[in-house]
């Protein structure tokens, strides 16, 4: 009785059902899943007998043997390959020694390896054949699938971006013209690690001169509604702020500090700094500065900056007062707004500024402060449209001009008692932040979350022929993505919020950031990269590309909260200033087109506030260093506490960077301004 001879299991059959399998092998799978039965013994023996003979009368039999372990050498590292599609890595079991198949067997019947093995020694001309082939990438005949327990999944809205072009193209679109004009911006950029360089200040070039000039020729027929006189020092008692102590601050080298007085609208000139001559000047605006401004279109000679100053003390009224004051209550009083003039050297060395105007007035103390970019002044005297905020709930806009007898060589400071302005922006709840739309119309943000927008032309007190609600609650700062996008409005508020928006359909055409848990307090328009520049979570400064607002990019962070932040029209960099009394410089470029480039945050300056000696500290001259490990000392101070981190400390209100600005004018586009709580502002050329 003949018995079967057990056969091996294909290596298939171990396969999952849902791969697929080669066509090359689909036969030889068949064949595995239908195997046939194996030969009887007495097949056996006589297949053996017959190889003896055909052993004696074959010349060439041991090219037989070879070709014979090659045949069984391939469809060994066939099954291995279609085995690792199901089981990479997996060793197949050993087959057990069976009979030998009968003489003359056809091709396609390999033999055994096992039984070849076992019929004498290997030659030495196949040593090394019977391993397994090494792993080849899959071909066209072998088809790779990927593992459905792996998920890839971007985040929504966002195009994978894995190369330069692509970074480009989301920054400034996929119009030719406009992908020239941002290579080459992007080209410039990369050169300023931190600090703006003289030789590549050139104007944004969306910036169309031609509409400008058009737009200069601004109707005033309500410049006669202005109603303002001169008047002398004796008529302004009360509106000037009031002489209080004198500030001690030192300056100079850390090692070698000097102490200098500041008393109100006392001025120094900044000096070495153990290297470099210093081009700059500080003075005192006589009380904590709420807002400050450059004057546009001066293209040479003297510089002009608006400042506005609290004229009293915010913590010795708050001790005072027998109840917490409302807010946004409407709060009219005495106060004046500071025109302070720089002459220019040679070489554009900055010489000793001196306060050109005082425009007193009784309508509060004045914030967000703004000149109308657009307006280009008819004379050499005029300086142009000055808006701001008042403490009364209202806005208003100014014409300022200066007086005939006032030039550059003169340090004498004119007086001008403002009765009633050019124009009177009333909302029905506080006016809180402002920005020009155009030479003819203002935007204006209000205490309860709304936009509205006025005309500036015949009507002193003009209606608004805007309004709409952005935001639950107080609108901080709003500015607008002028030049390149000038009927598109940025809004930051009290709820976390920073929106874009846009004035023809702001119900549908708008979109809002991450909200942010400690609210956004400044925002502002970098045109050369089409982006918004905002901080979130107070201390990280991010920048958020117009066509992807959605998805935003660190580029620097303070050791305190944000509280403002400014761009130039002439380069890239980005001047920030923090509660903790740092003033930083960062170029956003470098991170925004290449990750892999090293971002650099330089420190202007620091203060430090001293509450025993009732003195402050500057120090400046720091290193840059990268952004991405900014702060990460200060909040390591914790790891002494174990387990408490130190995220956010409390400041003086005295360093307190309250707010910065960059000079509007191409030749002077280097110079930096901050005022400080205390009252000190700085001015400096940090370009180089």
């Amino acid at each position: 009785m003949s018995t079967s001879t057990p056969m091996r299991t294909s290596a298939r059959k171990r396969k999952p059902a849902n791969y697929a399998v080669s066509a090359a092998f689909k036969d030889l799978a068949d064949s595995d899943e239908n195997p046939d039965t194996g030969p009887n013994a007495e097949d056996s023996e006589s297949a053996f007998e017959a190889d003896q003979a055909n052993a004696e009368n074959n010349a060439a039999d041991e090219e037989s043997d070879v070709e014979s372990l090659h045949s069984d050498d391939s469809i060994i590292g066939e099954d291995n390959d279609e085995d690792d599609v199901g089981s990479i890595g997996s060793t197949p079991p050993k087959r057990k020694p069976g009979p030998k198949p009968k003489a003359k067997a056809p091709k396609a019947t390999p033999k055994s390896t096992s039984a070849a093995t076992k019929s004498g020694p290997t030659p030495a001309s196949v040593k090394g054949k019977l391993r397994r082939p090494k792993k080849t990438k899959s071909g066209p005949d072998e088809p790779r699938f990927q593992d459905p327990a792996i998920r890839v999944t971007y985040r929504q809205g966002i195009v994978h971006t894995a190369s330069k072009k692509d970074k480009v193209q989301q920054i400034f679109g996929i119009d030719d013209d406009e992908l020239v004009k941002g290579v080459r911006v992007r080209d410039r950029g990369m050169l300023m690690p931190a600090v703006p360089m003289k030789e590549h200040l050139a104007p944004s070039p969306w910036a169309k001169e031609e509409e400008e000039e058009k737009s200069g020729d601004m109707e005033d027929p309500t410049y006669g509604a202005q109603n303002a006189r001169w008047v002398d020092l004796e008529d302004v008692e009360g509106y000037l702020p009031t002489p209080g102590e004198t500030l001690s601050v030192y300056l100079g080298p850390i090692v070698e500090q000097k102490i200098v007085t500041f008393s109100r609208f006392g001025v120094h000139q900044l000096e070495s700094n153990g290297g470099a001559e210093r081009n700059g000047a500080m003075f005192h605006a006589g009380g904590a500065v709420s807002s400050l401004d450059w004057c546009p279109h001066r293209p040479q000679g003297t510089q002009y900056l608006a400042v506005s100053a609290l004229t009293d003390d915010p913590i010795k009224t708050a001790e005072s007062a027998t109840e917490i004051p409302v807010a946004f209550e409407r709060r009219p009083k005495k106060d004046c707004i500071q025109i302070w003039r720089f002459p220019v050297g040679p070489g554009g060395k900055i010489l000793k500024p001196s306060l050109a105007l005082v425009l007193c007035h009784s309508w509060g103390s004045a914030r967000d402060l703004r000149w109308c970019p657009m307006y280009r002044p008819k004379q050499e005297k005029e300086l142009g449209y000055l808006a701001g905020c008042f403490g009364d709930g209202d806005a208003r806009v100014i014409h300022i001009t200066l007086p005939e007898e006032d030039d550059d060589n003169t340090a004498f400071t004119h007086i001008q008692h403002f009765i009633s302005p050019a124009y009177q922006l009333t909302a029905p709840s506080t006016i809180t932040t402002l920005s020009f739309l155009s030479p003819n119309s203002i935007a204006v943000g209000t205490s309860l979350g709304y936009l509205l927008t006025f005309p500036l032309s015949l009507d002193p007190k003009p209606d608004p022929i805007f309004f709409h609600p952005l935001h639950q609650t107080h609108i901080t700062n709003i500015t607008t993505c002028y030049p390149s996008f000038p009927n598109h409005i940025l809004t930051n508020s009290l709820d976390g919020y920073s929106r874009v928006t846009s004035l023809h359909a702001p119900d549908t055409d708008y979109l809002n950031t991450n909200r942010s848990r400690l609210a956004p307090s400044a925002i502002a328009w970098l045109d050369h990269l089409q982006s918004a520049i905002t901080s979130e979570e107070a201390s990280a400064i991010k920048v958020f590309p117009l066509r992807r607002f959605y998805s935003a990019t660190s580029i620097a962070s303070h050791r305190g909260v944000v509280r403002s932040i400014s761009t130039s029209p002439y380069h890239s960099i980005v001047l920030s200033g923090g509660s903790e009394g740092e003033a930083i410089l960062c170029n956003p470029g470098r991170r925004l087109f290449h990750s892999k480039v090293k971002n650099y945050q330089q420190t202007w300056f620091l203060a430090e506030w001293s509450e025993s000696a009732r003195a402050l500290r500057i120090v400046d001259g720091f290193k840059m260093e990268e952004a991405e490990h900014a702060g990460v000392s200060a909040r390591r101070q914790g790891a002494a506490m174990k387990g408490y981190q130190v995220l956010l400390a409390v400041y003086p209100c005295e360093v307190r960077v309250e707010v910065v600005a960059w000079n509007r004018n191409l030749e002077y586009g280097g110079w930096a301004c901050a005022g400080l709580g205390c009252g000190l502002v700085r001015v400096e050329d940090v370009a180089y």
